[in-house]
């Protein structure tokens, strides 16, 4: 993915984002569904049926959380000229 990134300036720089995104979604959403198959394999673990819910649920809540933090952030903070200078891009 390193090799395929492009300046923030480029044109292309929105199509990087949204298949960066895009992986990163699809890691997360491998991720909890491994947490999901593990919770209900290993029943003997949990003595609450609650932990198991819970262990199930947690990480699509913060997958959740976390992309509507994301996109508000997208949202609202403006990338210009002074803030890539900022940063080093130029």
């Amino acid at each position: 993915m390193d090799r395929t990134r492009c300046n923030p300036a480029h044109p292309r720089r929105q199509f990087f984002n949204w298949v960066h995104r895009g992986i990163g979604v699809i890691a997360m959403i491998l991720a909890t569904t491994a947490v999901c198959i593990a919770a209900v394999h290993f029943l003997g673990i949990w003595p609450h049926k609650i932990s198991q819910t819970t262990l199930s649920l947690m990480p699509l809540v913060v997958l959740l959380v976390m992309s509507a933090v994301f996109l508000c952030i997208d949202k609202f903070i403006d990338v210009d000229e002074l803030n890539l200078s900022k940063v080093g891009y130029k």
